[in-house]
């Protein structure tokens, strides 16, 4: 659940496979709490969730110790890809396409601060 540390490619599969089982029991859970409502009302709320907000959450995260340019790109095309397969297959898809880039944002180095780079010198 650290957020900040680099992950080896087994790793970020590992991670992806942890968040996509979290990501479907939240969205699951979500559903049989909205269950009484409209059928509707019920779809709206699971795929906004699924599809904007836990990849946005995750990506934001991730993205907050690894300031570059291509990190942020891989954590704004997380949501986007997300609702981009969720409203053209299902929210299951939605969420899995969602989480591959921040997967590989895992992989990616961490940005250090000035103190943490000053203290290999001393």
């Amino acid at each position: 659940m650290n957020f900040s540390y680099q992950r080896t490619a087994l790793q970020a599969v590992g991670w992806y496979l942890t968040f996509l089982v979290i990501g479907t029991f939240i969205g699951s859970s979500i559903a049989v709490i909205f269950a009484s409502f409209d059928v509707a009302v019920v779809f709206l709320i699971v795929r906004f969730f699924v599809f904007a907000a836990y990849p946005i959450v995750l990506a934001l995260a991730l993205v907050r110790s690894r300031l570059t340019w291509l990190n942020i790109v891989l954590a704004i095309l997380a949501p986007l890809l997300s609702v981009f397969a969720g409203v053209r297959l299902s929210a299951f898809a939605g969420l899995a396409s969602g989480l591959i880039p921040l997967a590989v944002l895992t992989t990616r180095p961490i940005q250090k601060s000035p103190a943490e780079i000053g203290e290999v010198f001393k």
